[in-house]
């Protein structure tokens, strides 16, 4: 006897919203399911406020919530966050939203929700879509204050489609797979948009990710895992997780170069979309090869820094054998480092095709760094710094 069929998705996705539900009860959070036109919000949620002991009322303070249930939501990973792949529409959509949007991602299995607020945070653009990052400590049930404070945050809503992307793609060994006027081309773009104060993403593509998430892929894939499999998968997720460590301060330094005004003003020419690149493709080698262990200067190994140094915020600049000499004869001493001995000279005293080809790449590569050390805004360290640029000192510190 031929019986309709139910898709084993519907069944999938009523749990989801099962669980979802279950999760904000006790949070005194409400649901309510989207059922006509659902392309991208499941459903809405919405803060209750206790009246008294048998009384809660309506605030009126609502979330769109996306929800995915199973496990292949739960595929792809790092140590501390579960990565889900979407594509451009979605990632349009949810930012397009004109209430704030959070992914909910439901284990059956373990019975538990984990979630994330979908904001410039936690959405990654790449070149095949979008990803949205989740943490694993995220937890549902403990998100009452979260939501709560995300519905009651104010959502500045923008066209996706203006948003411009830019994408600095990395081949296997971490250089910039674009050719210099590729490069350049690319900087300017960006940066007029940025001075125009246009929406824009910035964003580095390393080639070997999907080869690593191929690999976990096929991996898990298996009917059993051996204890090779599960070290190996161990071992592509730190990798994972490093390159998004990696790119998250590669994204910030480019950004840096191209808009921030104490780095550019007097070093980069704002027309000059070649020193632009220069710059940029040197940070990103300085930055990466430093991070690997790669980096080594041919001559001479500076240190640049402000005042005595004491603040913490070092940067190395590495010269060439032709950079050193030059940089001796100018300053009219051929032999020794005593004369590089500290205060010794200032960055100014390096030249403009040095800063631009050395100093610019290590200065911004140290600040990042020290951004993330001591969880400063780039606003406030920029504006703490008592000399410019030029005003840095160099020398055997």
């Amino acid at each position: 006897m031929k019986l309709p069929v139910v898709p084993k998705a519907e069944i999938t996705g009523q749990i989801g919203i099962t669980m979802v539900t279950a999760a904000l009860h006790p949070l005194a959070i409400t649901l309510r399911p989207v059922e006509i036109l659902d392309v991208g919000i499941d459903c809405q949620i919405e803060i209750l406020r206790k009246v008294n002991e048998r009384k809660l009322e309506a605030t009126g303070r609502l979330i769109g919530v996306q929800v995915k249930c199973g496990p292949s939501f739960f595929e792809h990973q790092t140590d501390d966050e579960w990565v889900h792949y979407c594509s451009v529409s979605h990632a349009n959509y949810w930012q397009c939203y004109s209430l704030p949007v959070v992914l909910v991602l439901c284990d059956p299995k373990l019975n538990k929700c984990f979630w994330v607020e979908v904001n410039d945070r936690s959405l990654i653009w790449t070149p095949e879509g979008a990803k949205v990052l989740v943490p694993k400590a995220n937890d549902l049930g403990g998100a009452k204050s979260a939501l709560e404070a995300i519905a009651g945050s104010r959502k500045t809503v923008s066209d996706p489609s203006e948003r411009k992307r830019y994408i600095f793609p990395l081949d296997g060994e971490y250089n910039v797979a674009l050719s210099h006027e590729e490069l350049g081309s690319l900087c300017g773009e960006a940066s007029i948009a940025m001075q125009e104060d246009q929406a824009t993403v910035v964003d580095v593509d390393f080639e070997v990710e999907p080869m690593i998430a191929a690999e976990a892929d096929s991996i898990r894939t298996k009917a059993s895992l051996s204890p090779l499999d599960r070290k190996r998968l161990v071992e592509l997720a730190s990798m994972s997780e490093t390159l998004r460590a990696l790119r998250r301060r590669l994204n910030v330094g480019i950004r840096l170069l191209l808009e921030e005004p104490y780095l550019r003003d007097g070093n980069i020419v704002p027309t000059d979309f070649d020193e632009a690149a220069r710059a940029v493709g040197g940070f990103i080698q300085h930055y990466m090869f430093d991070r690997l262990g790669r980096r080594g200067a041919e001559g001479l190994a500076l240190d640049a820094f402000i005042g005595d140094g004491s603040n913490g915020l070092i940067a190395k600049i590495d010269l060439s054998d032709e950079e050193e000499a030059v940089f001796r004869r100018r300053h009219g001493f051929a032999n020794g480092l005593e004369p590089m001995r500290w205060p010794g000279y200032f960055v100014g005293d390096l030249g403009h095709e040095v800063i631009i080809d050395r100093a610019l790449p290590a200065i911004t590569s140290a600040i990042v760094i020290f951004l993330e050390r001591k969880n400063l805004m780039a606003s406030e360290l920029f504006n703490s710094l008592p000399e410019p640029l030029f005003g840095w000192r160099i020398g055997l510190h």
